[in-house]
C-alpha cells in the first residue's frame, strides 16, 4: 500500500511536533496552532476542518469551567470547603475520605484538571498542619477527580466525546446521568482500594523499655508513604534523656531515604543528650541499603 503525498505530510508532521514538545521549552498551545497551520497550508486540511476544533462543545465546556473555578476561588467557596470539610483528621483513611470526597464532587461540574490544581496547593498546606506525606494524598485526588467527573456527562472531555458519537449514530442525546450508576460504583471502588493497599503498607512500632534501654521495635515496610506515620510514633525517643535507644528491625522489611533521615534524627537528638542509639536484627535486604547509603558507618550494631 503506497502513502499519499498528504499522509507522508502529516507523518512528519507528527514527528517534528513530538520532537518539538520533547526537546523544546516553546509553549504547547503555539506548537499546536502551527501545526494546523502547516497541515491547512499544504492542503492537508480544508478550512473547516483545521477551524472545527475551536467551535466543538467540549472545548468551549472546558473554557467556562476555567471562568467558573475561578469565581469560585475569588469568592472565598473553596477556602469554606477546605475548612469545614477537610479540618484535622486522625489518621490517613479520615484524611482520605475528606480530601477525596469533595474533588469527586467538584469535578463532574467543573474542569477536573482546575479541580485537581487547586487542591494540589491545598494538599501541601493541609500536610503540613496533619504532619502527613503531600505525596499520599496527590495521587489520590488525581483519580478521585477522573472517577468523580465520569459520572456526569457535562465536563470530562471523553464523555462528551462518547456522548457526541451516541447521538450521531443514534440520532438521540444521551441523558446528563446516564454513567452515573457505573461512575459512583467505580468510585467508590476505588476509594476503598486506596484505603486497602494503603493498610498493606502500615508500619507497626511499638516502643518499650527492656532492662534500662529503650526499645523500638518496627515491623513492616518503612517507605515513603508511612515515613510520616511512624517519625510521629518514633517521637517519644527524642525525649529520652541520657538512656540508650536500640532499634530493633528484626521484623523490617524495607527502609527507604525517608525512614533513614527518621533514624539519623534519632541518633543526633540521643547523642546531644549524651544517650546511644543501637540497631538490632537487620536482615540481608536492610544491611544492604544501610550499606549502600553509608550509614553502616554511622550507627552501631548489635
Amino acid at each position: 500500500m503506497e502513502f499519499s503525498i498528504y499522509a507522508w505530510i502529516t507523518i512528519v508532521t507528527v514527528l517534528v511536533t513530538f520532537g518539538i514538545l520533547l526537546f523544546t521549552r516553546l509553549r504547547s498551545d503555539l506548537v499546536f496552532l502551527g501545526v494546523v497551520g502547516v497541515l491547512f497550508v499544504t492542503g492537508v486540511l480544508e478550512v473547516n476542518e483545521a477551524l472545527s476544533g475551536f467551535s466543538s462543545t467540549t472545548v468551549a465546556v472546558v473554557g467556562v469551567m476555567f471562568v467558573v473555578v475561578a469565581g469560585l476561588t475569588y469568592t472565598g467557596v473553596l477556602h469554606w470547603i477546605i475548612k469545614n470539610m477537610l479540618r484535622r483528621p486522625q489518621n490517613y483513611k479520615r484524611a482520605l475520605i475528606r480530601l477525596t470526597i469533595p474533588v469527586a464532587v467538584l469535578s463532574p461540574f467543573l474542569n477536573t484538571a482546575t479541580v485537581v490544581t487547586m487542591f494540589v496547593g491545598v494538599v501541601k498546606m493541609w500536610s503540613k498542619k496533619v504532619k502527613m506525606m503531600p505525596s499520599l494524598l496527590l495521587i489520590p485526588i488525581c483519580l478521585a477527580g477522573n472517577m468523580g467527573a465520569v459520572c456526569i456527562i457535562l465536563v470530562l472531555p471523553s464523555n462528551l466525546v462518547i456522548s457526541g458519537f451516541y447521538e450521531s449514530n443514534s440520532g438521540h442525546e444521551m441523558s446528563m446521568l446516564a454513567p452515573a450508576i457505573p461512575g459512583l460504583a467505580g468510585l467508590m471502588a476505588g476509594i476503598l482500594a486506596m484505603i486497602i493497599l494503603r493498610r498493606q503498607t502500615t508500619m507497626k512500632t511499638t516502643i518499650q523499655e527492656q532492662d534500662g534501654h529503650i526499645v523500638a521495635i518496627l515491623e513492616g515496610s518503612l517507605d515513603t508513604s508511612v515515613a510520616a506515620e511512624t517519625e510521629k510514633a518514633m517521637d517519644p525517643l527524642n525525649d529520652v534523656d541520657g538512656k540508650n535507644i536500640i532499634i530493633d528491625c528484626t521484623d523490617l522489611t524495607y527502609i527507604s531515604s525517608a525512614g533513614l533521615r527518621i533514624f539519623l534524627g534519632i541518633l543526633q537528638n540521643a547523642e546531644e543528650k549524651g544517650g546511644h542509639v543501637y540497631i538490632k536484627g537487620l536482615n540481608d535486604n536492610v544491611s544492604t541499603i544501610f550499606t549502600l547509603t553509608g550509614f553502616n558507618n554511622i550507627f552501631e550494631f548489635i
